[in-house]
């Protein structure tokens, strides 16, 4: 089928937008970690299989850098980090809050507001929580935690830049991708 230059990528973007917007919208499951749990005494006594909606099932780790707390969010899926100031952080409640309100400006700052108004955005508050996934899950978990420390305490980097990095760097557990390209190509 041959299409005039000008509308050539048409039908790739055609079908994208259309995959889209079949994923249905789903409650955001959130996988934490037994140290994540402990502190905020969240219930994460079930584990839940993978959310239908991958923009919507996160784990998050609670670290420690230069003296203060941090929680790392990272979607299940592609290992895309936001990493989240954790001071004042006790409750399930409060958990959900802040990395919610941290998912929004961090997706929105790096270009993934499409994906966010679509997909992640929500009008009430439903999240379940849930243990991590898998043994992988939590060896992810701890890698991507020691480097978001590295880049906090070492090379001196704020929260965002540490999370702008990491999300660059190819992984092996993604076959040697970046945790930003896999979710950039999730919903495609």
């Amino acid at each position: 089928m041959n299409y005039p230059l000008s509308t050539q990528s048409y039908p790739r973007q055609s079908f994208a937008l259309s995959a889209l917007h079949t994923l249905q919208y789903c409650p955001m499951i959130l996988r934490l970690s037994y140290t994540l749990a402990q502190k905020t005494k969240a219930r994460t006594t079930a584990l839940h299989p993978l959310n239908a909606n991958a923009f919507a099932d996160w784990s998050a780790h609670y670290i420690h850098a230069n003296g203060d707390a941090f929680v790392i969010a990272v979607c299940t899926r592609s290992l895309y980090t936001v990493v989240v100031p954790a001071a004042g952080i006790v409750t399930p409640v409060t958990l959900d809050a802040r990395i919610y309100a941290y998912l929004k400006d961090y997706l929105v700052s790096d270009g993934f507001e499409f994906f966010y108004r679509r997909l992640v955005d929500r009008d009430e508050e439903e999240t379940t929580f849930s243990k991590l996934l898998d043994a992988e899950s939590a060896a992810n978990l701890d890698d991507l935690g020691e480097l978001v420390q590295y880049y906090l305490a070492e090379e001196g980097l704020s929260p965002e830049e540490a999370a702008r990095k990491l999300n660059e760097i190819p992984l092996a557990a993604l076959n040697h991708r970046s945790p930003r390209s896999v979710f950039k190509t999730m919903g495609f």
